[in-house]
C-alpha cells in the first residue's frame, strides 16, 4: 500500500491554492467545466509513483473526462468559489465505469481503491473542532501555506459494497464515504445529491464553506487497472430539479 494521507485531505495540500471560480449561468443552475478543462487542476499524491491518466474526449456525443488507472492514483480538483450552497445545494453529474475493480475489503486502508470518486471538501469549522483538530489544522497551514479541509463527503463507485453503504474513510474519519454505484459496465448514471442535507445527516452540524470539488480513479492499493468517465457537473437549486422532473 502506498503511503498517503486520507485522499480527501491530501487534495488540499496540492490543489487548493489560488481562487478558481466557474462562471455562473444563473441562480438555478451553475454548470462546471468538464474535468480536465477550464480551472480543474491536477492532484498528485506524494509517495505514489504511478498517476491516473485523465484525457478529454468526445464519447457518445458528449464531452467527458476519461480516467485510466493502473496500479496508481491521482485526481483533478476544482475550487468553485462562485457556488453558494444556500442557493444551489444540489450537485449533479454523470459517470460510468467500463472497467471496474475487484476489491474485497473496501472499507479498510488496504482496500481503499475505487474506480470512480467524487469529493466535496469543506472548511474546518473551528467553533466545533477539538483542540487537537485545530492544532493539526494550524500546523498544516504553517507547513503548506494553505487551508486544508476539515471534513469531506466522498461519493464512490464501489467494487462490491452495496449502494447506500456509508462509512468513515479509514485514513481520515472526517471524510465520510457514500456508495452511490456498484459494479461495472452498467452505462451512464446520473447522480444528483443534496450536499447540504447529506452533510447535516452524516456530521450532525451545519455545513461549512465549500473549499473544493474533486474527482479520482485510483488503484494503487490493489494494483489493478480501471477505466471510468466523468461528465456534466453542475450545481442546481431544488426548483431547477423540480422543473426538470416535471418535463
Amino acid at each position: 500500500m502506498a503511503p498517503r494521507l486520507g485522499c480527501a485531505f491530501a487534495i488540499a495540500l496540492v490543489a487548493l491554492a489560488g481562487p478558481i471560480a466557474p462562471r455562473s449561468a444563473g441562480v438555478d443552475e451553475i454548470p462546471l467545466p468538464t474535468p480536465g478543462s477550464g480551472d480543474w487542476r491536477p492532484l498528485v499524491f506524494r509517495g505514489i509513483a504511478n498517476q491516473t491518466r485523465y484525457t478529454l474526449e468526445t464519447f457518445e456525443g458528449m464531452k467527458v473526462a476519461k480516467a485510466e488507472s493502473g496500479c496508481g492514483a491521482s485526481g483533478l480538483v476544482l475550487r468553485p468559489d462562485a457556488i453558494r450552497l444556500d442557493q444551489t445545494p444540489l450537485l449533479s453529474w454523470r459517470w460510468r465505469v467500463d472497467r471496474g475493480l475487484d476489491v474485497s475489503e473496501e472499507q479498510t486502508k488496504a482496500g481503499d481503491d475505487f474506480a470512480a470518486r467524487v469529493y466535496l471538501l469543506f472548511e474546518l469549522d473551528k467553533s466545533r473542532a477539538s483542540t487537537l483538530q485545530r492544532l493539526r489544522h494550524r500546523l498544516a497551514k504553517l507547513i503548506y501555506g494553505e487551508d486544508i479541509p476539515g471534513s469531506a463527503l466522498n461519493f464512490v463507485w464501489t467494487s462490491r459494497l452495496p449502494v447506500g453503504t456509508v462509512w468513515d474513510n479509514p485514513f481520515e474519519p472526517s471524510s465520510k464515504m457514500i456508495a452511490l454505484a456498484q459494479g461495472a459496465n452498467t452505462g451512464w448514471r446520473r447522480e444528483t445529491v443534496d450536499v447540504v442535507a447529506r452533510y447535516r445527516e452524516l456530521f450532525g452540524t451545519p455545513i461549512p464553506r465549500l473549499l473544493g470539488l474533486a474527482i479520482m480513479s485510483d488503484s494503487d492499493n490493489s494494483c489493478q487497472r480501471t477505466e471510468a468517465r466523468f461528465a456534466d457537473f453542475k450545481f442546481l437549486s431544488p426548483a431547477e430539479v423540480d422543473e426538470q422532473d416535471a418535463e
